[in-house]
């Protein structure tokens, strides 16, 4: 205890000097200074201080910061600011208990009446005493002698505030007494960033056509990409997914991804997905049984629906074809390709054309009740067998002259099993499935097919070790009509617009290049992706080991353009534009790896790198928030 001593006279000195006098503590007790050792000598740090002159005293003004606390609502601080009468900005206004009521129909009056953010502030108590005294002096609100006085004597005390305001609070309380819970209402104005005025702005001065007042909803709905939202991710595939498909008749969806041999090889190749109760379900019917009895998933390179919608076709690298129903349940099968399966086609009466890599083709006629497949037509072309070359390519088409919609089949062969960088294209009739020509092209490699819509023809790319082409082949004649010349050394996609005019080629060189069709000695167009997301340590041949550009997409029944590239970027562009370019749609974390639009437009599924994949859906109003689908079991066949 004698030990603190020194520290309680300082203390106690300090606060005398303050003004500020503790209470008596047993301490101060004569008592204690008996019981100090001797020797001891009490040390008074103010004994040798300098006594200063006498001065006026003067106030010192304290300068208070006020801290703010840490979940500080601007919103909420505005609000009571309001309510209590400290922030007084040009108007107050009042809105009656009634409009309070109804404040959702605030949305159909004037523009001019929204031009506030502040809607309301109820009367504070100290307003309520100001009319209260007034209503003594010169009558009720709502009288003569009131509104004459309201000017002059009332509205000073109480700014802000109209006459109007001082009626409509009179009928809500004729007593003027104060609501308990007063406060105030703002209105929030949300910004959103909005292309589209841009965009159209862009049309308008383009002098577009067909761009008018009463066509501007019919080009809302067209370029659905514009108005699409995030829906739907999965990410638990085997690989990378390369193929997608939807059946819009019953809310079905498929994809397939890559699957790799050994340690990492697992169910997840195949999934079916319905997009009505938001569930996936895994396929696991493609696989080839090893040598130790195990079960190896193989890659699924294509698959599409049936015409009616009842039965889905997949083909992949264990050498078969396989038929589903939409309750994923195995159907029918063919063995008979024995070699594996690139690329699958389907004709407007159910017949599958497949290519296989042993050069042959397939023609699969397929019982639109059952599923089965009934019988199997080879399609050949002796020379392209004669030279070992795979079938990569195959699509359904027909001339005008055709009575049926898909009376000739179109393979396109290439040879990079071979490292050579050699192919063809040839001809077939889809009736008999008899050779009929080969097209008039060099004898080089074809890397993409592309069916116009309307059929008026179709394009195909191919490319040498030096440079690519592009061939766009009118099927009246099914010759090249015209050819396009790239320096892309590996051309990806070759599509048609849906005009007919604009040529577009996609290649590893993370570039589009655009033809008009009326011009096609001169570019038109560079559409150029970013640095890819791929990892590669080939710098010097980066063109070759790079994916580039593996989503070329026009909007279906629209004018918009949509790639996707290893830069994992989704741009949208319009090429009607001398800068094209309108958004960038999506910025995901991998390499694209495919993309594709649902039938009816509504949809787009764009897949990346790594096996993730993401669905967009126009206006999620129906409470379809964004999250993952739920899995289905489904037994292992």
């Amino acid at each position: 205890m004698n030990e603190d001593f020194p520290s309680i006279k300082r203390q106690r000195t300090l606060n005398k000097w303050n003004n500020e006098l503790l209470p008596k503590t047993d301490l101060e007790d004569e008592t204690i200074y008996e019981n100090l050792e001797d020797g001891f000598e009490l040390y008074d740090p103010f004994d040798q201080v300098q006594v200063p002159r006498s001065r006026v005293s003067q106030p010192i003004k304290a300068k208070i910061e006020k801290k703010e606390p840490e979940n500080f609502d601007e919103d909420e601080e505005l609000r009571l600011c309001l309510s209590s009468g400290l922030y007084y900005p040009k108007s107050r206004p009042y809105l009656s208990k009634k409009a309070r009521e109804h404040i959702d129909l605030l949305y159909n009056t004037p523009k001019n009446f929204l031009e506030s953010t502040i809607l309301h502030v109820d009367f504070t108590p100290q307003e309520c005493q100001i009319l209260q005294k007034a209503k003594r002096k010169y009558g009720p609100v709502n009288t003569v002698r009131f509104h004459d006085a309201f000017p002059i004597y009332i509205s000073p005390k109480i700014p802000g505030r109209t006459y109007k305001d001082c009626q409509k609070f009179e009928a809500d309380y004729p007593s003027l007494i104060p609501v308990a819970d007063y406060g105030a209402l703002q209105l929030k104005k949300q910004e959103r960033a909005c292309y589209l005025p841009k965009y159209f702005e862009k049309l308008f001065d383009a002098k577009v056509s067909h761009f008018h007042r009463g066509n501007c909803i019919n080009l809302m709905q067209s370029e659905t990409i514009l108005f699409m939202t995030p829906w739907k991710y999965f990410n638990e595939t085997s690989g990378d997914t390369v193929c997608v498909d939807f059946n819009p008749l019953f809310g079905k969806f498929a994809f397939g991804s890559t699957a790799q041999d050994g340690a990492y090889n697992r169910v997840g190749n195949l999934w079916l997905g319905d997009l009505q109760v938001d569930t996936v379900q895994a396929l696991a019917g493609h696989y080839k049984t090893n040598e130790y009895g195990e079960n190896e998933f193989s890659t699924i390179s294509d698959l599409c629906f049936s015409q009616n919608g009842q039965f889905l076709y997949t083909g992949a690298f264990d050498n078969t074809v396989k038929v589903w129903d939409m309750a994923g349940t195995l159907c029918g099968i063919s063995n008979e390709p024995n070699d594996r399966i690139h690329k699958l086609s389907l004709s407007k009466d159910d017949v599958l054309a497949v290519a296989c890599k042993n050069g042959l083709g397939y023609m699969l006629p397929i019982d639109k009740n059952s599923g089965s497949i009934l019988s199997s037509q080879k399609l050949i072309y002796p020379n392209a067998l004669k030279k070992k070359f795979s079938a990569s390519l195959i699509e359904y088409s027909s001339s005008s002259s055709d009575n049926d919609s898909s009376s000739r089949v179109v393979v396109g062969y290439d040879s990079f099993h071979l490292s050579d960088s050699r192919g063809c294209l040839a001809l077939f009739d889809s009736t008999n499935g008899n050779f009929i020509q080969r097209f008039n092209t060099a004898d080089e490699a074809f890397t993409s097919l592309y069916m116009h819509p309307s059929n008026i023809g179709f394009v195909a790319s191919s490319n040498n070790s030096h440079k690519g082409k592009v061939y766009y082949i009118d099927t009246r004649i099914y010759q090249p009509a015209i050819v396009f010349n790239t320096l892309q050394r590996d051309i990806n996609h070759a599509t048609i617009s849906n005009s007919g005019f604009l040529v577009s080629s996609s290649g590893t060189d993370n570039q589009t290049f655009v033809w008009d069709s009326r011009k096609p000695n001169k570019v038109l167009n560079v559409l150029k992706h970013g640095q890819t997301k791929m990892i590669h340590f080939d710098d010097a041949n980066q063109e070759e080991v790079d994916a580039g550009v593996t989503m070329a997409q026009w909007v279906p029944n629209g004018s918009l353009f949509v790639t996707g590239g290893s830069d994992g970027i989704v741009k949208v562009w319009d090429l009607r534009l001398n800068e094209p370019f309108i958004r960038n749609f999506a910025e995901l974390d991998f390499a694209i790896t495919h993309g594709v639009f649902s039938p009816d437009t509504t949809k787009l599924s764009v897949c990346c790198n790594g096996g993730d994949v993401y669905m967009y859906n126009i206006g999620n109003d129906n409470h379809n928030e964004f999250g993952g689908f739920t899995f289905k079991e489904h037994n292992i066949i």
